[in-house]
């Protein structure tokens, strides 16, 4: 804690640097991958045409803000820095009024959208005043029980503030729901279609060891180091392989890749060359499952 207490600091003040020169509300840019809030919920994922807005970027990383701060406080309360802590606190007492107002709308009653990552992260850190938590607390188990029938519909931050939040308050009857259904979205339909571990969409799309994406081929690193490659559009995706070529034992690939893995090979480092299974080093391409794999 010692050693990582000084980055923290300097990042905690970095955002809020950019937070004070924007009405002391944090924002960044806008894009498809900018400035990202709740990763890929269900129905908002990469698959798809309709991903969180901007807005709902906004209101989930000043609550996310809050949080890290909230974390920040803890490192120096344990390290005795007693003045970052007052600093803070006074910091945070200040936003949370300023977020409600800047994202709550009274009309609807949500901060940007119905959905559950944005009713737990306001109520998480405090955001939502004294006088509405009784109504955000049960418009989200209204959300859960009735509008999603049980079901989530967090992305991967919100899953986990979703559930750690509900723990935190009592509502375990709430996550047994959703941890109980075997339909989507849950973990319980991913087992349902075989899956063997968590996969990033609930809907299993670019979620698979084939379908993560590293530069413009199809790569991945599993937890054996293997690297995987689904497609290559050129030589440059060799060169994306280049990184680190050391950090993984063995090349697995599509078995109608071999020509291209051949057509492409003189054009890398030897120590590149060598580990896709150059002769020089006396490795052998074999095919096993359908898969070219080169050790």
């Amino acid at each position: 804690m010692e050693e990582n207490y000084e980055t923290v600091r300097k990042y905690v003040e970095r955002l809020e640097a950019i937070s004070v020169e924007n009405g002391n509300i944090l924002t960044g840019k806008t894009g498809r991958f900018s400035f990202i809030g709740d990763w890929v919920a269900p129905g908002r994922g990469m698959d798809s045409k309709n991903m969180p807005s901007h807005e709902a970027h906004e209101i989930f990383n000043n609550c996310y803000r809050i949080y890290h701060m909230q974390l920040y406080m803890k490192m120096a309360a344990v390290l005795g820095q007693t003045e970052e802590v007052d600093k803070y606190q006074t910091v945070i007492e200040k936003i949370r009024p300023l977020i409600h107002k800047e994202f709550y709308d009274k009309d609807s009653g949500t901060y940007v959208y119905d959905q559950q990552a944005y009713y737990i992260l306001p109520l998480m850190t405090g955001v939502v005043p004294d006088n509405l938590r009784a109504k955000v607390l049960k418009d989200l188990e209204t959300n859960i029980l009735v509008t999603r029938r049980g079901h989530l519909d967090t992305g991967l931050l919100g899953t986990y503030f979703l559930i750690e939040y509900l723990r935190e308050i009592g509502r375990n009857d709430l996550v047994y729901t959703m941890f109980s259904k075997t339909t989507y979205p849950s973990w319980g339909y991913m087992l349902e279609q075989g899956a063997t571990t968590v996969w990033e969409q609930w809907n299993g799309y670019w979620s698979h060891m084939s379908r993560t994406s590293l530069g413009k081929g199809n790569c991945s690193i599993s937890s054996e180091r293997y690297r995987y490659i689904s497609y290559l559009d050129g030589s440059e995706e060799f060169y994306d392989l280049r990184k680190d070529p050391h950090e993984w034992k063995n090349l697995i690939a599509d078995e109608s890749l071999q020509k291209e893995i051949e057509k492409h090979r003189k054009q890398l480092p030897v120590e590149m060359a060598d580990i896709l299974g150059s002769g020089s080093t006396g490795h052998k391409a074999y095919n096993a499952s359908g898969l070219l794999i080169i050790p």
